[in-house]
């Protein structure tokens, strides 16, 4: 994947940070999570709370009984998770209900897609650009906000600028750049 985004930044120029983001961590043919095998589990690279106890997917279950009830309990309810890696906080999340729910995942990666689909063969575990428009429900998102592409912005004296992806001696760093517009208003 390294040598991929550098031959892109030798025919293109430097990425702007969230572009960068996006290849190294979704590319379909490289990136970290969208390809190679389930990263979060006991024996991959990391291992998030809910793969140490269920209790945090048993404690969300309390919070959904809640906008259960606050909906009035509505037949097409949906839990969904967005990042749900091994399906470790959605499981116990869905056992601890007292109540039948739709269950859904939306999951960039196609090795947790496979393992949510084994471990809850009742969910609909999706990629980002097939999830659901809406749903009656609620939507956890636990460990994912961290792995968003984001661009980098900095403050300099009374101004913005970016810090965009390039190249040096073969390596990648960080390089300036002008702030865009859109991200000088953000």
């Amino acid at each position: 994947m390294k040598e991929r985004i550098l031959e892109l930044i030798r025919r293109e120029g430097p990425l702007p940070c969230e572009r960068f983001m996006e290849l190294a961590l979704y590319d379909p043919a490289g990136g970290y999570y969208a390809a190679g095998p389930l990263r979060s589990r006991p024996a991959g690279d990391f291992t998030t709370s809910p793969e140490v106890s269920p209790a945090f997917g048993e404690t969300l279950a309390e919070y959904a009984v809640g906008e259960y009830r606050r909906l009035g309990e509505p037949p097409d309810f949906t839990v969904a998770e967005a990042g749900a890696g091994s399906g470790a906080l959605l499981g116990p999340l869905l056992a601890a209900l007292p109540f039948p729910a739709r269950a859904t995942a939306v999951e960039a990666s196609a090795a947790a897609r496979s393992a949510l689909s084994a471990r809850l063969p009742c969910l609909n575990a999706s990629p980002p650009d097939e999830a659901p428009d809406r749903l009656t429900g609620v939507m956890f998102a636990n460990e994912v906000a961290d792995n968003l592409p984001v661009a980098l912005a900095v403050r300099e004296g009374g101004g913005w600028s970016e810090r965009w992806v390039g190249e040096e001696g073969g390596n990648l760093t960080f390089v300036p750049a002008p702030a865009r517009a859109g991200v000088r208003e953000w």
